[in-house]
């Protein structure tokens, strides 16, 4: 049993969602697999819309379910100026399959989740959505942050889980204080993977997955859940 404070993760499993980018059939079949599974807590950690699959079905199945979901960077494009985009096909794509709702829902979505019992859940950073955390990317490569370095970047939490996504870079870091910060990779050929926590078991499910398997969009669906 992992105790921070008054919180326990004794027997609690939660199902992650990262980079949905639109792909309403590997989301469908990530929820079967869910739903197979005794799941306590699922959590969105964004850029759930910006892709040309089918963006608007995506937004439909994700408001039912009416889970944290957390801004990413992709989604404010969506809905703010993005100056160096204005000319994309997606961009123009997306924009034309939301409805004014799915505009709202967007815009209604923090940077961090609020008031969760045993995770806080953000995209980049708690501060940006574009912002690596277990990275820092410099004019002479990238190094990974020590754990004292991500602790000077995250808040104090009463939550002993950390939950982010964005870098494309799977990490786990076992901070200083006893939290547990998780990172996602959206690179593995299977789009499931199982973390054993101290307690309690943790499904990360990669729904981009079509981007690496050569834009072979019913093989992607295919291989986004074992």
């Amino acid at each position: 049993m992992q105790m921070i404070g008054d919180t326990n993760l004794q027997n609690v499993n939660i199902a992650v969602l990262s980079d949905i980018h639109g792909n309403r059939w590997a989301l469908e079949a990530v929820l079967a697999d869910i739903r197979q599974r005794e799941i306590d807590q699922l959590v969105n950690l964004g850029d759930s819309l910006y892709g040309p699959l089918d963006p608007a079905g995506t937004a439909e199945i994700l408001l039912s379910l009416d889970i944290p979901t957390v801004r990413g960077n992709e989604d404010r494009i969506i809905i703010q100026p993005a100056h160096d985009r204005e000319d994309s096909p997606t961009l123009r794509c997306v924009r034309g399959q939301l409805s004014p709702d799915r505009i709202h829902w967007l815009e209604s979505l923090e940077l961090t989740t609020r008031g969760h019992t045993h995770f806080l859940a953000f995209h980049g950073t708690p501060q940006r959505d574009d912002e690596y955390l277990l990275e820092e990317v410099t004019g002479a490569g990238v190094r990974l942050r020590n754990p004292l370095e991500l602790m000077q970047r995250l808040p104090p939490t009463e939550q002993p889980l950390i939950l982010c996504g964005h870098s494309h870079v799977p990490g786990a870091v076992h901070l200083p204080d006893g939290r547990l910060l998780e990172a996602y990779d959206l690179s593995f050929l299977r789009g499931e993977h199982q973390l054993v926590l101290p307690a309690g078991d943790l499904h990360v499910y990669d729904l981009i997955s079509l981007f690496q398997a050569g834009r072979d969009y019913a093989a992607a669906t295919d291989v986004a859940v074992l």
